[in-house]
């Protein structure tokens, strides 16, 4: 499944449908995981130059400390969504942009809150 391309992974979902397979759920999301990411890259990167613009009396570890803490955040909640999607409790789009749904208002309120 990591090694397919994008058609040969949606080739590979038609026919493990037509089979009628249990991993559709997986392999969708596999798919969907690979349209996302780019996107949450964004929305990262974007929160940490906000982030790191901010320039305060006591040195850059609360900064520091801020990033670090919303990318562990988002990761370890992207694994929590991205299992579920892959067992079927949500659909697997929804299990795999529900956070970036949910970092773009914190991006933009990080880059409200940045020093111009």
């Amino acid at each position: 499944m990591q090694s397919l391309n994008q058609n040969e992974l949606r080739s590979f979902i038609a026919k493990e449908t037509v089979r009628g397979s249990e991993n559709i759920k997986l392999l969708e999301t596999e798919l969907h995981r690979r349209y996302a990411s780019p996107f949450s890259t964004f929305i990262l990167v974007a929160i940490g130059v906000f982030v790191a613009g901010r320039k305060t009396r006591g040195g850059l570890g609360y900064s520091l400390a801020i990033g670090i803490f919303v990318i562990i955040f988002f990761l370890f909640f992207s694994k929590y969504f991205i299992s579920m999607g892959q067992t079927g409790v949500l659909p697997s789009w929804v299990s795999v942009w529900a956070l970036n749904i949910l970092f773009v208002p914190v991006a933009w309120l990080f880059y409200r809150f940045a020093q111009k």
